[in-house]
């Protein structure tokens, strides 16, 4: 009996095996990518509570929200339809579906950061390149 190896039905046992290894390989990442996000979300909400429950309380919002998904789909269709431009017509569709207009953002600087932001502005319109002058703006306690 001849036994003919690397046909199609039949693949050497070396094949097998590399195959079996790589898709092991290609497992283990997925595994420790999964216990890898499931350990960033377990230490940032154990030792950073405010701060996920600022992001905790945006989710519900999303999730429980009313979105029109019927109105999305059909806005995206016709604006398709009419020849739009594909890339501005899904942006148009995620913003319609991720940040419905109801959902107002406060794009207003708090007034600490409006003070700091207009001495920066200030001293980098007067700066005149001299790099000891930088340092010394930037790193204030380091002389």
């Amino acid at each position: 009996m001849v036994r003919t190896y690397g046909t199609k039905g039949h693949p050497p046992q070396r094949e097998r095996n590399r195959r079996r290894s790589s898709a092991g390989w290609g497992a283990l990442a997925r595994l420790l990518t999964a216990v890898g996000l499931f350990l960033v979300c377990f230490v940032g909400k154990t030792r950073f509570p405010q701060q996920t429950a600022a992001y905790q309380q945006y989710l519900t919002e999303a999730l429980t929200g009313s979105t029109d998904f019927r109105a999305a789909f059909s806005a995206l269709g016709e604006n398709l339809a009419q020849g739009g431009d594909p890339l501005e017509a899904v942006g148009d569709w995620c913003v319609a579906v991720f940040a419905p207009a109801e959902t107002a953002v406060d794009e207003t600087l708090p007034t600490a950061a409006e003070a700091i932001l207009a001495e920066e502005v200030a001293f980098f319109l007067t700066w005149d390149g001299d790099a000891e002058t930088l340092c010394a703006h930037l790193l204030p306690g380091a002389t």
